[in-house]
């Protein structure tokens, strides 16, 4: 996970120079989906900023960790 942080910053950076000082959060959670849910995925994607007017991230990656009975680490 610390190369892909760090790559991507790295890309980040060179790709987008107006986004000085972007930096991922400390924290990260890591999940997978089977090839079944790929259609729903890529449709959740496309439709996140939209779904996150009415819900938000923090709203629904709680619910997410309830569901599956997950604890939370509250930092």
């Amino acid at each position: 996970m610390k190369r892909l942080k760090g790559e991507s910053s790295k890309w980040i950076s060179e790709k987008f120079a107006g986004l000085c000082g972007f930096s991922w959060q400390d924290a990260y959670g890591a999940f997978s989906i089977g090839h079944s849910q790929i259609g729903k995925t890529i449709r959740y994607i496309q439709r996140q900023r939209v779904h996150h007017t009415k819900e938000t991230f923090e709203m629904e990656y709680r619910q997410f960790l309830h569901v599956h009975d997950i604890e939370a680490e509250e930092r």
